[in-house]
C-alpha cells in the first residue's frame, strides 16, 4: 500500500509541476507562431522544460522558400525571449526544404 500512495504522490506532484509550467510552454507556443511565414508548414513541435523559467524547443517544418527559412530563423534570433538558436538541420526533398530548428525560449 506505501509503495501504491508514493506512486500516486509521485504522479500528482507531476501534474501539478506541469500545470504551474503551462503559462510558459503557451507563451513560447505562441510567441513561435506569431513568428512563422507562410510559405512554412510545421511537421512537429516538441517541448521540453529545461529549468523554473525556460522551455526548450524543437521544431520540424517544410518550406519551399530558403528566404522564408531565412526570415524565420532571424525572426527568432532577435526576439529576447528566445535564446540558443541554431538550424539544427536542413535536406531537400523534390521541391521542398526540410529543416529542424532548436532552441530555448525563456518566462517574460
Amino acid at each position: 500500500d506505501e509503495a501504491l500512495i508514493t506512486q500516486t504522490q509521485n504522479r500528482l506532484a507531476l501534474i501539478d509541476k506541469t500545470y504551474l509550467s503551462a503559462d510558459r510552454w503557451q507563451g513560447t507556443i505562441t510567441n513561435i507562431s506569431a513568428l512563422i511565414p507562410s510559405s512554412i508548414q510545421f511537421i512537429g513541435l516538441s517541448l521540453e522544460e529545461q529549468d523554473e523559467k525556460s522551455v526548450g524547443f524543437k521544431i520540424n517544418a517544410t518550406t519551399v522558400s530558403n528566404t522564408d527559412l531565412g526570415i524565420f530563423l532571424n525572426n527568432l534570433r532577435t526576439q529576447k525571449n528566445f535564446s540558443n538558436i541554431n538550424l539544427a538541420n536542413i535536406s531537400f526533398e523534390s521541391d521542398k526544404i526540410l529543416f529542424t530548428i532548436t532552441g530555448t525560449g525563456t518566462a517574460q
